[in-house]
């Protein structure tokens, strides 16, 4: 989240050097629980907002927010102390773009 924020300051000058390491970042909190949703959310807000004409857009970000979803629907944080945030924001983007 701390990359994709730099990012977000100063997207056409901070790209080359943020976007990588956002994507690694993901890739890697993917491999180390492949069941966390969040990771799957965050890259999927990542295409969102980025340009059509770059690879982005609501038609590409769809089927990847839906598979966040569909995850969402069967995480049990392993307990009390750990993450359970994002779901409330991606029922809320959902609704924005189907509601389009």
């Amino acid at each position: 989240m701390i990359s994709q924020g730099r990012l977000i300051i100063d997207p056409q000058n901070r790209w080359m050097k943020y976007e990588p390491m956002f994507s690694n970042l993901i890739s890697r909190a993917k491999e180390l629980d492949p069941e966390n949703p969040r990771p799957v959310f965050l890259y999927a807000q990542n295409i969102l907002y980025t340009p059509e004409q770059f690879g982005g857009g609501k038609d590409k970000a769809l089927p990847i927010l839906k598979e966040a979803e569909e995850k969402f629907k069967n995480f049990e944080p392993a307990s009390e102390l750990h993450p359970n945030w994002g779901e409330d924001v991606l029922k809320s983007t959902l609704e924005n773009i189907e509601g389009e």
